[in-house]
């Protein structure tokens, strides 16, 4: 008896201590894969915040008539022609807590838009 009895007494710390370590082995693996395909990614540009910018509709369905266009409580705020004067509008309308998203449109001009309600804020701001 005095031999099971020491054998358990040191297989439960162990068993203990490989569980352990494998869920802290599987939590590194899976966050650091997350930060991996984040980093990879192929997008050419990041926007302000570091997130990737949106590419155009992947399925060829951009109107050529974009004024057209509904983003719903979303109204343009500016039209740009590149990702430069994107960020900087908004970065500008970010200091002012005006929160805004953009959309690329299949010609390569970039849409900044902004709520309906601070859209008047914003085109205050922006000048």
């Amino acid at each position: 008896m005095e031999g099971s009895e020491s054998l358990t007494l040191i297989a439960g710390p162990l068993i203990a201590v490989a569980v352990l370590g494998g869920l802290a082995l599987t939590l590194l693996w899976a966050f650091r894969s997350e930060q991996r395909s984040a980093a990879e990614s192929d997008a050419p540009w990041a926007a302000w915040d570091g997130s990737p910018w949106p590419t155009p509709d992947p399925y060829g369905e951009d109107d050529t008539d974009t004024d057209s266009r509904d983003y719903g409580l979303l109204k343009d705020v500016a039209i740009v022609d590149g990702p430069a004067a994107a960020d900087a509008l908004r970065d500008a309308l970010a200091l002012c807590n005006i929160r805004t998203t953009v959309v690329i449109e299949g010609d390569g001009r970039i849409r900044v838009l902004v709520f309906d309600d601070e859209l008047d804020h914003a085109r205050r701001v922006l000048g």
